[in-house]
């Protein structure tokens, strides 16, 4: 891309040079200078069951509805927080979780952490209450089984005709339309049936997705963290609590979001970039229909956000 040579590539760490925050972890993050104890919006944690970016712990997770049933779960919970790990070090986790690693194993000094807890609860006092309430949540679990399936429906938010996930927050499904333009209708006529709230949710969920998965280059470190945390909160406000953010909110989210300016992928050959209000996308000759599919879809749902 044409502006590579203004970008910072977003930092990659190997997964077994990550550390969990605690009195065994000392002499990791914090003596390194990766753990800077800058404040944020919300605490966001890695769910340790799906990867996904979420805003609670010690609740079902919003995309796949799973929660720490056991002390050891509720310490690794803990251990995948931004209380514990930089960004850049979350986001190495998600992708290690979706790709089924043993994290006990490959992420440096966590097992030893866990057993280190485990063995010795009295050193330990604030995990007294996390595991108070992991143990209501245990013994609730039979009476929260509907709501969990709420949550995660609302999660994902499916075609009302045809069933099928939608995309694009604000145009017709990607599925419905194709059917349609086969049968002479012109794509551009269809309107999207979605509740604000769902476009928002489907435009936010696909933001954080490419976040998680594919974004490997930016020009604002520090806007971008910033981005994630509040898009975390807002999106589990909206799942969770059915709420859309109030204007002061969403005003910051889109100053958050021309700050950070460029979001970019080096596997997807492409980036959007945010000016003046507009979303310019940008792709290589030689991309990959997947690729432009992705920065297609992050435009797309950028565009929506910034103009609701």
């Amino acid at each position: 891309m044409e502006k590579d040579r203004q970008l910072q590539k977003v930092p990659e760490y190997s997964i077994d040079k990550i550390s969990a925050k605690s009195d065994l972890a000392t002499r990791g993050l914090r003596e390194l200078g990766l753990l800077k104890d800058e404040k944020h919006f919300t605490i966001i944690y890695v769910c340790q069951f799906c990867g996904r970016l979420i805003n609670y712990s010690s609740t079902p997770c919003i995309f796949c509805g799973d929660y720490p049933k056991t002390k050891r779960e509720a310490i690794i919970a803990q251990a995948f927080s931004s209380n514990s790990l930089e960004m850049t070090h979350l986001l190495t986790v998600s992708k290690a979780v979706k790709s089924k690693e043993d994290l006990e194993i490959t992420i440096a000094n966590l097992r030893q952490l866990v057993d280190d807890v485990l063995e010795n609860e009295d050193a330990y006092p604030n995990y007294r209450v996390i595991f108070r309430l992991m143990d209501n949540l245990v013994s609730e679990s039979a009476h929260i089984k509907t709501k969990i399936l709420e949550i995660t429906k609302r999660s994902k938010i499916l075609c009302k005709k045809c069933s099928q996930e939608i995309w694009f927050a604000d145009l017709p499904c990607v599925y419905c339309g194709t059917l349609k333009s086969r049968q002479g209708v012109d794509p551009k006529t269809l309107k999207s049936e979605l509740s604000t709230k769902e476009k928002w949710i489907v435009a936010l969920n696909h933001f954080l997705l490419f976040v998680e998965n594919q974004l490997d280059m930016g020009e604002n470190e520090k806007a971008l963290d910033e981005l994630i945390f509040v898009t975390v909160y807002i999106i589990s406000q909206l799942i969770e609590e059915e709420e859309l953010p109030k204007s002061d909110l969403k005003s910051y989210w889109k100053d958050l979001l021309h700050q950070a300016h460029y979001f970019g992928s080096y596997s997807m050959k492409g980036a959007v970039a945010i000016e003046n209000n507009k979303v310019d996308m940008e792709v290589e000759p030689d991309r990959t229909p997947e690729g432009d599919f992705a920065i297609m879809l992050l435009g797309s749902n950028l565009s929506y956000l910034l103009e609701s």
